[in-house]
């Protein structure tokens, strides 16, 4: 299990920094070009502004789960279940928001 905690505080880790990059790249990407000036690419943009918090939350979450499975050996299924909730959620508003 303490191996398991040990793949999950990486995994998680890598989530939250490659997430991170993608949302700044991203932003700047959009609002230095013309998209700014479409309201459509300003819905897309604002869905995608939700859509990546909610992934980095799921990474820290992940990075959380981890730590406990490293301290405890054991894993908490409440922050495993909020973890896919909230990756799912994110997912599908990002999804969403490339329709």
């Amino acid at each position: 299990m303490k191996r398991r905690g040990l793949i999950a505080l990486f995994a998680g880790s890598f989530i939250v920094v490659l997430v991170g990059v993608l949302w700044i790249w991203i932003d700047r990407l959009v609002v230095g070009g013309t998209a700014v000036a479409d309201p459509s690419d300003l819905q897309v943009l604002g869905k995608l502004n939700v859509a990546f918090p909610l992934i980095l939350v799921a990474g820290i979450l992940v990075i959380a789960n981890g730590w406990v499975m490293l301290r405890t050996g054991k894993s908490n299924r409440a922050l495993a279940w909020a973890v896919i909730i909230v990756f799912l959620v994110g997912v599908f508003l990002g999804f969403g928001a490339s329709r």
